[in-house]
């Protein structure tokens, strides 16, 4: 039996629409281990989008508390002079126990690309007193640091002593499509075929 082209062009439409659906991105798991001046550990996993530079989870333990919750992430340019031009120095992610703002880690790393994203992120040391990040552009270095449940920072015991993100491993993501979107593929397919029969008919 012979294939109409209308068949066979719409199945290959199908199979076109369904290709994105294929690829899976990665996401990139590194283990958060480090130490504050006042000699508390904070520790745990933080995932990472490294195709993308973005944060997409975290799961940290603080003194019996879990800390989970991204409440922001982005470039850190620190302190600008009026009319000067910010200067980007770290990637600042800040964790959260909850969406309220404190109590609050505010992490700071440096990308292997640029210094503001973890895009092709491998691991490395956190901005710590022990690692210093920056300069600004008025010349200033910075440390992770804690804020507690008042918002309050604690000096200098609030001040990251040491810390690291070490890569721990690779999750694929899942490129399934929603069922709705299946379903929406698989009536348009069988609308093409059942129009090519009638019209064969």
């Amino acid at each position: 039996m012979k294939v109409p082209k209308m068949l066979l062009g719409t199945l290959g439409l199908g199979l076109a629409m369904l290709a994105p659906f294929a690829k899976a991105d990665t996401l990139d798991v590194f283990n958060l281990n480090a130490e504050l001046v006042n000699g508390t550990t904070v520790s745990g996993a933080v995932t990472i989008d490294v195709s993308t530079g973005m944060i997409t989870g975290a799961s940290l333990d603080y003194m019996g508390q879990t800390y989970g919750t991204v409440l922001f992430q982005g470039a850190d340019t620190g302190s600008t002079a009026p009319n000067h031009t910010a200067v980007p120095f770290a990637y600042e992610f800040d964790v959260g126990t909850s969406s309220a703002l404190y109590p609050a880690f505010v992490f700071l790393a440096q990308g292997p690309v640029a210094m503001d994203s973890l895009y092709g992120y491998t691991g490395g040391p956190l901005c710590s007193l022990n690692n210093l990040c920056g300069r600004d552009e008025l010349g200033l270095s910075y440390s992770s640091d804690y804020y507690d449940s008042d918002g309050q920072f604690q000096f200098p015991g609030g001040y990251l002593f040491s810390g690291t993100l070490s890569f721990a491993g690779t999750l694929p993501a899942s490129g399934v499509p929603e069922p709705s979107t299946v379903t929406l593929l698989v009536t348009a397919l069988l609308g093409g075929v059942g129009f090519s029969l009638l019209k064969r008919a």
